[in-house]
């Protein structure tokens, strides 16, 4: 059996919350006579169900924080090339969420009309 399979099945489960680990796994596997197959089908549902949890965080996330989910604001849906200033590279690199991943503040200043709503509710998305 491929034991990169039951560590799949290991990771899927233990994000979904189940107490179930590789070893656990392949004991049942061995006590039930489970193919290959029916152990590849075990790890397919775990994670067609970890990427369903994951698929309903992300909904519940957008929904709570306001957001528009109608027309949402998008990074692709911003003009980067009417961005001037000494901050415009900077700006044409937010959609890479470096900031965010280096745990940096950002602070969108600048007059009405520029895009600052529109690239707060694209960099919140």
């Amino acid at each position: 059996m491929n034991e990169s399979l039951f560590g799949q099945i290991q990771n899927a489960a233990k994000y979904l919350n189940l107490d179930l680990n590789a070893q656990e796994m392949a004991q049942l596997a061995v006590n039930r006579g489970y193919s290959e197959e029916n152990i590849q089908a075990v790890a397919e549902m775990l994670m067609y169900l970890q990427q369903k949890k994951k698929e309903n965080i992300v909904s519940t996330l957008l929904r709570l924080s306001r957001l528009p989910l109608k027309e949402p604001k998008t990074f692709e849906g911003f003009d980067f090339g009417q961005l001037n200033g000494k901050q415009a590279d900077a700006l044409k690199n937010l959609p890479a969420l470096s900031a965010l991943y280096a745990h940096k503040n950002l602070a969108f200043i600048g007059p009405q009309g520029v895009g600052k709503t529109h690239l707060a509710m694209a960099y919140g998305r």
